[in-house]
């Protein structure tokens, strides 16, 4: 199970990370094998619910789902960069792309995950849960909702059915195994 949440954190974060046409159908291809569409068609698709370049359908951006302002780069943005601070992770595109976009806040998450796991460090633990309960589970399922409304392809559907999937069952395991934090989650 264990190696299959790392998988799935990484696949999600590849897939909204991706910059080209292969690095998403590859990312695309470990959470589906068996794809309906081809690369192009996803890809196109893909840009038109998240990228650009029009206003995308679906802006993958936290602040635009906690905050009622409609703007990014705002409050919500600010304390996720807070965030990385204290986790000791940086924006990777710091100054070209908002800190709360949806492709890092997946990064950051795997790589705390990815560091309990492999180097047993039990207090980051409750970073991540407190990452996961309080910030991304907020607007992540808002997120995916607002997705499916737009009638989205199978293949699409299927990318944001695994984001809503993994964040239910990060949300269901933490709450299961909260004896090394007293954040329950």
């Amino acid at each position: 199970m264990t190696l299959s949440r790392l998988a799935d954190a990484k696949a999600l974060r590849d897939i909204f990370n991706s910059t080209d046409t292969a690095s998403l159908w590859a990312a695309f291809l470990s959470i589906s094998p068996t794809p309906v569409s081809s690369s192009c068609h996803l890809e196109a698709e893909f840009n038109r619910f998240f990228v650009g370049p029009q206003a995308p359908l679906v802006p993958p951006y936290a602040s635009l789902y906690l905050e009622n302002s409609g703007l990014i780069m705002s409050k919500t943005t600010q304390h996720v960069k807070e965030l990385y601070t204290l986790f000791g992770l940086k924006n990777p595109k710091d100054g070209q792309l908002p800190d709360d976009f949806l492709g890092f806040e997946l990064d950051a998450y795997y790589q705390l995950l990815y560091i309990e796991i492999h180097s047993n460090i039990l207090y980051l633990k409750s970073l991540r849960c407190y990452f996961l309960q309080e910030h991304m589970a907020q607007w992540m399922l808002p997120f995916v909702e607002a997705a499916k409304q737009h009638a989205p392809s199978p293949d699409m559907l299927q990318i944001l059915d695994v984001l809503h999937r993994f964040i239910d069952t990060e949300l269901s395991i933490q709450g299961e195994n909260h004896a090394y934090s007293h954040i329950t989650c």
